[in-house]
């Protein structure tokens, strides 16, 4: 049995650490959105990578991992995952837990130096560029809602509505 698993870049805190089991016998695909580590927390687990590949048989895309182990993803590279008893005692695969850990982007904060030009455009230019449009566009709301709102009371009050006795 398959499943698809879609990791998505906007994770909580409390799913970076959580695992997610592979039950014996079955196999699921991951294609994340975003760069990150796949982790091997209990089991084993047969991955098999898309390419493109070069070198040895093993490095071809299959690989075989236990606790502890992992491997680093591309966004958007495919994972085929599936329990793996080859070489376990029993013969029988258990189920194996594994966890994604997405790479998150480093913040800019204005004090680091930046490697090229291009982050410290981006980062010193671009992103305040964005913060600011983003707190224009609340002002603005707020102001129309102010707006309507001292609109509707002066309406209220013109027509005598607002008086208390």
């Amino acid at each position: 049995m398959s499943t698809t698993l879609a990791l998505q870049s906007t994770l909580s805190a409390a799913a970076l650490t959580e695992c997610w089991k592979l039950d014996a016998g079955h196999a699921t695909t991951l294609q994340p959105r975003q760069p990150g580590v796949f982790r091997v927390a209990q089991g084993k687990i047969w991955a098999t990578m898309d390419g493109p590949h070069a070198g040895h048989t093993m490095v071809l895309g299959d690989h075989i991992l236990e606790a502890g182990d992992s491997l680093n993803l591309h966004a958007g590279q495919r994972l085929v995952v599936e329990t793996w008893a080859l070489g376990d005692e029993s013969g029988q695969a258990g189920a194996a837990y594994f966890s994604w850990e997405p790479q998150t982007e480093a913040v800019w904060d204005g004090r680091q130096e930046a490697a090229s030009a291009g982050a410290q455009w981006r980062g010193g230019v671009v992103q305040p560029g964005r913060d600011l449009a983003l707190a224009l566009r609340s002002a603005a709301t707020a102001s129309g809602r102010l707006a309507m709102g001292l609109v509707g009371l002066g309406d209220t009050l013109v027509a005598g509505r607002g008086r208390t006795a």
